[in-house]
């Protein structure tokens, strides 16, 4: 067993605002097209959040071994370390569907 003496740390984070459709009110609500792998964790995340106002974030998936589809961003991305952050903010939906449409018709495809 190893015990640390001293929290872990990263040199930079890289994090996504994703969509949650209507489990944002309703943790009861359907994922639908949603690709959370652990539902339960997803949804117990949701709950502490209602139960704690005062936090405002709660970290969800802390790896992928696979992609996260772009239909599931919501506001864009984040990369930062302790001192700085940058946001890179993702197009609307509806700037997506008018400006970007072709490229937009692709990403909703899941590639093989």
């Amino acid at each position: 067993m190893v015990i640390l003496n001293q929290p872990g740390s990263a040199a930079k984070v890289f994090l996504v605002d994703l969509k949650l459709n209507e489990l944002v009110n309703n943790p009861d609500a359907p994922l639908r097209d949603l690709p959370y792998p652990n539902s339960g964790h997803l949804l117990d995340c949701i709950k502490r959040l209602k139960e704690s106002p005062g936090r405002q974030t709660k970290t969800v998936l802390r790896f992928l071994r696979d992609e996260i589809p772009y239909r599931t961003i919501k506001t864009g991305f984040f990369v930062g370390d302790q001192k700085h952050y940058l946001f890179y903010p993702f197009p609307s939906e509806k700037e997506l569907e008018g400006k970007y449409y072709s490229w937009w018709r692709s990403a909703l495809v899941r590639h093989f």
